[in-house]
């Protein structure tokens, strides 16, 4: 141990025994504070054993990590200079202490034994048996540590270095200005179709005629929507019947409206002065699919045993 710790373990030992003698002297002795310094006094002693053995085990460390907590503890009731001295000398002490223990620590990180290496390799290899060593055994593990080229293989057949052939250049042909010689060809004129033409045909006009019988048999009575396009017996002429009932609205003969009551659509029946007022408002389109799921569900769920538009025939 050093000149500076052999000094201020003389002075503590000094004035512990000039606290003991005050306490002999003095009646009563010398109350919580001459308890602290005793408890500081224990400790340096301890303190001063680890340092002298010179102990760097995971024990000593533990204990010294005891002291330091210790010392915070006892700090918080120090109330004289005498105290604080004690207290100050327990963690310089524990300070040296933990400096010599982590130099004395040995990481490994920086030292290679070669020594210690040769010796694992020997006790790897080294066969007791034949006490030889197995150049076998230590090949197989040594050759996984370095690296090797990948195997070539011949399946796509030997690899001739010849040249690629060239692409020549394509010569540029100037674009001539077209010119035409004789009559300009124009597209055939498409003739739109009226309102009126779409309904002579045969099939509106069919439907037509249902519709309005079946008005004047209601007493113009709205019609149920699905009950009249729906045929139970053909999904194809439901989407026709649904089709052809278009042209009839857009002519205005018919109005699709939904019952305020159930929310389902109507064929409501329109008349003169009411087609007048149709035909001055804004139109407005609706598209309507339909899938064969639903054609059954709407069959089933309206219970349509016959269709109300016949086929044409």
């Amino acid at each position: 141990m050093s000149n500076d710790s052999d000094s201020e373990a003389m002075d503590v030992d000094e004035t512990l025994n000039d606290t003991q003698a005050t306490n002999c002297s003095t009646p009563g002795g010398g109350g919580s504070d001459e308890a602290l310094i005793d408890i500081y006094a224990k400790q340096y002693e301890e303190a001063q054993k680890i340092l002298q053995d010179g102990l760097t085990d995971a024990e000593s460390v533990a204990k010294v990590g005891q002291l330091l907590r210790d010392s915070s503890i006892h700090c918080k009731k120090e109330k004289k200079v005498r105290e604080s001295l004690f207290g100050s000398s327990v963690l310089s002490l524990c300070a040296q202490i933990s400096k010599n223990q982590a130099l004395a620590l040995d990481t490994n990180l920086s030292a290679f034994d070669v020594q210690a290496f040769a010796d694992g390799i020997l006790a790897y290899a080294f066969d007791g048996e034949t006490e030889t060593v197995d150049w076998d055994k230590l090949s197989k593990r040594a050759s996984k540590m370095f690296k090797r080229s990948p195997a070539m293989s011949y399946m796509y057949g030997s690899f001739k270095a010849t040249e690629l052939p060239r692409k020549e250049p394509k010569e540029r042909v100037r674009r001539q200005a077209f010119k035409a010689t004789g009559e300009k060809k124009e597209p055939e004129k498409v003739t739109n179709v009226t309102a009126t033409d779409e309904g002579n045909d045969k099939a509106v006009q069919h439907l037509k005629k249902v519709l309005k019988s079946k008005f004047r048999e209601s007493g113009n009575q709205p019609i149920d929507f699905f009950k009249f396009v729906l045929d139970p017996t053909s999904f194809h002429r439901t989407v026709e019947n649904i089709f052809h009932l278009s042209f009839l609205m857009k002519n205005n003969i018919c109005a699709v409206r939904q019952d305020n009551g159930g929310g389902l659509p109507y064929i409501h029946y329109v008349s003169t002065q009411e087609c007048t007022e149709l035909q001055k408002g804004k139109k407005l389109q609706c598209i309507l699919s339909i899938t064969p799921e639903q054609w059954e569900t709407l069959v089933e769920a309206f219970k349509v045993d016959k269709p109300m538009v016949p086929p044409l025939t």
